[in-house]
């Protein structure tokens, strides 16, 4: 029933449970597989051809290190040099999450892409990393990268062992004939996606994205893989641009600047820039299956709400601002009723602001906590998702509840390691 609709250059991923033929062995999940018509891939395309066959790590020991002595591989998330505007954030939005390379193993231009309708996930991610070549660094960067992903989106993402939807692969030379026939025997298209990038040495990673069977913008599981071969900061960089690319920004471009979705690999880790494109991608005004032509003129007022800070360096968002969205109609009143942003002092000292700037009709959303560690320090900012359990709202360790009498006035409460801290908050915009 798969079939393998395209390649275009960078990583992905799959969905499964775990079976009993230890750290390789999967079992994707045949309910995902039979809604699952289609198959994107999307592969990390290496600068340097060759003959056939997977490159060896000292291979790709020397790429890295010439990578960075040519200034690539950067790891700012907000360079000075790579300044943009309002409308190079809507332009880049279209060139990334609504076009698409035709040729995997070729990079992207204009002989090379087609148009692509939005694509994105709508429900919880479920998400294991697989392979005898998994470190316990691989799954710190992993779990870090995806609850930075969960703030942007509002998607619930969790690491599991079962019912899997997201498959992160990390294996050796000597364990992909396994895993080649469990991908055989659950999904035609991944399989050939997996021979594809094992054959290919210009492919340092791929992922695939797999959409539903009659609506198949929305997407149901993916994969990604890395080699063993690849360590250091280009694993780092196969990670992060593999993992985002499965949320639905699926092409590149060389224009596109500071990214990760641009071939040159100027740079290795998710930017501000990038979050941006994730935010607009998963703004509820934003449809799955939506064409160019319909969602462009909604990006653009999307993109207007994001205030660009200096404008003389177009440097990316201010750090403490977040558009708040209008919520759907089929939210719950006492769910609304936390949109805004709070602030308050934690313990009448410490300077704390909550922006809640998502809601979802399941009491699920997104936020932006930011707070001083000190009187007259620096602000800190974290992005996350929260719950709203018996009309408290739960994000961590720090619960939030509206006063009955004052819907602007809230008490928040933080469970903190050392001590547990209390703070009154006002609604003020």
């Amino acid at each position: 029933m798969e079939r393998l609709l395209r390649v275009s250059v960078h990583r992905r991923q799959a969905k499964w449970g775990m079976s009993d033929m230890g750290n390789v062995g999967m079992l994707v999940s045949r309910s995902v597989i039979r809604a699952a018509l289609n198959a994107t891939v999307i592969a990390g395309l290496v600068v340097v051809a060759g003959c056939g066959g997977r490159r060896s790590a000292d291979y790709y020991d020397a790429l890295q290190v010439a990578l960075r002595a040519e200034g690539n591989l950067r790891t700012e998330t907000a360079p000075e040099d790579a300044p943009y505007d309002a409308a190079d954030l809507a332009r880049n939005f279209e060139r990334i999450a609504l076009y698409r390379e035709a040729v995997i193993t070729r990079t992207g231009g204009e002989d090379n892409w087609s148009r692509s309708p939005l694509r994105r996930w709508e429900g919880p991610l479920k998400y294991h990393l697989f392979g005898s070549a998994v470190t316990p660094e691989d799954r710190i960067e992993v779990a870090r990268l995806m609850d930075r992903i969960a703030g942007l989106t509002g998607l619930e993402i969790a690491e599991s062992e079962d019912d899997l939807n997201l498959v992160i692969l990390i294996t050796t030379p000597d364990e992909r004939d396994v895993v080649s026939a469990k991908l055989d025997s659950v999904s035609s298209a991944l399989s050939e996606a997996f021979a594809l990038w094992r054959r290919s040495p210009t492919l340092v990673c791929f992922g695939a994205i797999l959409g539903a069977g009659e609506d198949n913008y929305r997407i149901v599981a993916a994969m990604v893989s890395i080699g063993s071969e690849t360590g250091g900061l280009m694993r780092r960089s196969c990670l992060h641009e593999e993992i985002v690319q499965t949320f639905g920004l699926t092409n590149d471009h060389p224009d596109v600047r500071p990214s990760i979705f641009n071939d040159d690999g100027e740079f290795a880790l998710l930017t501000e820039h990038d979050e941006h494109l994730l935010r607009i991608l998963y703004d509820t005004r934003l449809e799955p299956g939506m064409t160019a032509e319909e969602a462009m003129p909604i990006v653009e007022r999307i993109v207007a709400g994001i205030p660009l800070d200096r404008p003389a360096a177009k440097k990316p968002v201010a750090e403490n601002t977040v558009e708040i969205q209008v919520p759907p109609s089929t939210v719950l009143p006492e769910y609304a009723a936390y949109l805004g942003k709070w602030v308050g002092k934690w313990d009448n000292t410490w300077p704390v602001e909550f922006t809640v700037w998502r809601v979802s009709e399941n009491g699920r959303g997104s936020l932006r906590y930011r707070h001083k560690e000190r009187v007259g320090g620096s602000w800190s900012k974290e992005d996350g998702t929260y719950k709203i359990k018996e009309r408290k709202l739960v994000f961590r360790s720090i619960t939030i509840e509206i006063d009955a009498e004052n819907s602007n006035t809230a008490t928040a409460v933080g469970r903190f390691p050392k001590r547990t801290r209390t703070t009154i908050l006002t609604k003020i915009e």
